[in-house]
């Protein structure tokens, strides 16, 4: 989550399908569909381009093949069939066989951007970064509107410390996607890293003017309409979004008000229009755990909790660049209060993923249990199986910081202090546990390491960018990958090792934050036997 790291890895392992998709036609249907239809008009060179793209989307990759292959005998078939095969080789971990097809379109069909941009994307991944410069400055002479090649050229020159072209790239990507919270994130990093202290704040203040005003999570609806005013409430705003579908505010607030209604699949509905229409948004998130809570669902609120950390977070570290940009400033009593706004965020996380372990253990509780013991049992047993799989894997940092999650919910500072001590030894690019041990640390009055926190947190070292670049490129070339993977395996103390290979992949935007923390929620919340029923009836018990 340290944007710098993370902007290393954008673009790169993205499969050249994505990078191609306006070249090669949508499959429209099922491949089951287009293999019968293709096979009752095998002239068609529209059926047998959809079908490779079905199968590819299936990850079926020799019948992809056999169907880009039908397409490049067929009359007009040779270009975007060669295009189909170069996205086969790429998915095969064949990066040379797909360069060499990208290279023979272009040279038979002449220049086209999307393609230029991939060939850059098959020369980096082959540790040609010179090359895929050029490919990519060429890409963007072609078509300027494409992101990814000011992607690509912006993690080159952060990876070569030239950070006046990479904040070249993100304010050009910043105008062109002024609501993206990311980009612009990452852009005031770039500010602060080049000493621009003044425009950092700046970009840091207008970044989270994107975001609502942090508020502490609502699990309970806080709506409070007269029942009379309630169904007219209702209409009035139905109409609005009719009118204004686009507004995210009207359907969070319709939610509340069908949630307050009873009207629990209306709610649903309503939080997931406003989180498609802003995926970020951290009330609606919270919300829609809150709604899937109330209606029994408990995966699926403890899913939508897990998501509402990482958001939390994100907001968390926003806030912790700006007191950083700041201090740098000389604005030494404003980044004083930001710091103090940050560290009021850093509870939230944590009663997040409490309640995310607890419900992710899905025990019933004795109906003569009061709630507030049955979720006291549930906190501390979920606290017990962490420090079961840590005694097994001392070396996951993972797990550990989440451990410190729990100890700080349970008001054990000192723990979670250590175990975040621990989490960033064991994994030195672990933003998440750089920014909880520098919070802990400026709540017990520990200012000086607590700002060496944030600092490490927000600005990376020249050793971890190329560590972390080269991760990424490595995880870029699917072969490689697996093969040095495999060789892990086998080595003593893989668990771990692996673990932190992962998570730092989470650093470099490799894998997806989100669904890996939801999977980590999961296989720790259930690393032991399922808790007998007589432990949740007597919670005093849990030791």
């Amino acid at each position: 989550m340290s944007y710098l790291l993370e902007s290393l890895g954008r673009g790169l392992a993205q499969r050249l399908h994505d990078a191609l998709a306006s070249q090669l036609p949508a499959a429209q249907h099922s491949a089951r569909e287009l293999e019968q239809l293709a096979c009752e008009a095998p002239t068609s060179l529209d059926l047998a381009l959809r079908l490779g793209v079905a199968r590819l989307a299936e990850n079926k990759l020799s019948a992809a093949r056999l169907a880009f292959e039908r397409a490049l005998q067929l009359e007009g078939g040779d270009r975007r069939a060669r295009l189909g095969l170069a996205c086969v080789h790429d998915a095969l971990g064949q990066v040379d066989l797909a360069r060499r097809e990208l290279a023979d379109v272009r040279e038979r069909y002449g220049e086209d951007a999307s393609v230029t941009w991939a060939i850059g994307l098959c020369a980096e991944r082959r540790g040609g970064r010179a090359q895929a410069n050029e490919e990519y400055r060429r890409a963007i002479r072609e078509d300027g509107q494409l992101r990814g090649p000011h992607e690509r050229l912006a993690a080159l020159a952060i990876r070569r410390r030239q950070w006046t072209v990479a904040q070249r790239h993100y304010s050009w990507l910043a105008e062109q996607e002024p609501g993206s919270l990311d980009v612009l994130l990452t852009l005031a990093t770039l500010q602060l890293q080049r000493g621009e202290h003044h425009a950092a704040v700046e970009t840091f203040q207008r970044a989270l003017l994107i975001e609502p005003d942090p508020t502490n999570p609502a699990f309970e609806s806080s709506v409070e309409v007269d029942d009379d005013a309630l169904d007219q409430t209702v209409e009035t705003l139905e109409r609005l979004i009719q009118k204004y579908p686009g507004v995210t505010e009207f359907h969070v607030h319709l939610a509340d008000l069908y949630g307050a209604s009873g009207a629990d699949q209306d709610a649903v509905a309503q939080y997931r229009a406003a989180l498609e229409l802003n995926p970020g948004l951290l009330e609606a998130t919270v919300k829609l755990g809150a709604q899937h809570l109330r209606g029994g669902r408990r995966l699926l609120a403890a899913e939508q909790f897990s998501r509402a950390v990482e958001l939390n977070d994100r907001l968390l570290l926003a806030f912790i660049g700006l007191g950083l940009a700041q201090r740098a400033a000389g604005a030494e009593r404003e980044a004083d209060s930001t710091f103090t706004l940050a560290v009021s965020l850093a509870p939230n996380s944590a009663l997040l993923y409490s309640e995310t372990s607890k419900l992710c253990l899905g025990a019933d509780v004795a109906s003569d249990v009061p709630a507030a013991q049955a979720a006291d049992a549930l906190l501390l047993e979920a606290r017990r199986r962490h420090e079961q799989a840590i005694e097994l894997r001392p070396g996951s940092a993972e797990a550990r910081y989440r451990l410190g999650l729990l100890a700080r919910q349970l008001g054990d500072r000192e723990t979670a202090l250590r175990e975040f001590e621990r989490a960033a030894e064991l994994s030195p690019y672990f933003v998440k546990a750089l920014l909880a041990l520098g919070v802990t640390q400026y709540e017990l009055g520990r200012g000086r390491p607590a700002i060496a926190a944030f600092m490490r947190a927000l600005a990376p070292s020249d050793e971890s960018i190329d560590a972390c670049y080269d991760l990424a490129l490595l995880y870029s070339q699917k072969t490689l990958f697996d093969i040095s993977l495999d060789q892990l395996e086998n080595a003593p103390a893989a668990g771990p090792m692996r673990d932190n290979l992962l998570l730092t992949l989470q650093q470099v935007g490799a894998i997806d934050r989100t669904v890996a923390g939801w999977e980590a929620s999961r296989r720790l919340a259930q690393f032991a036997e399922m808790i007998p029923q007589d432990r949740l009836a007597r919670p005093g018990q849990v030791n």
